[in-house]
């Protein structure tokens, strides 16, 4: 909109501007706030509690590649020729 206001004339045509009134330029003055984060012991305990969930998730995925392993060998086990 800034660099070709005269492109968004016709939004003017719709407002209660005098007939007749060009859009020469648009100037904006809009600030956006930065984030606000929770205090230290919110942001902490929130953290922690994320923390506890992936090493609770990372030791399920390990068990349950030991498990696909123990079971491989133990297939491995019954073809094994004995001489």
């Amino acid at each position: 909109m800034e660099s070709n206001p005269k492109a968004y004339q016709h939004l003017l045509n719709k407002s209660h501007a005098p007939a007749g009134s060009r859009i020469e330029r648009i100037v904006v003055h809009d600030q956006i706030g930065g984030i606000t984060l929770p205090e230290g012991p919110v942001w902490e305990a929130a953290l922690v509690e994320q923390l506890e969930k992936q090493r609770t998730f990372l030791e399920k995925m390990r068990e349950g590649i030991e498990d696909i392993f123990d079971e491989e060998h133990n297939v491995a086990a019954i073809f094994t020729l004995s001489g």
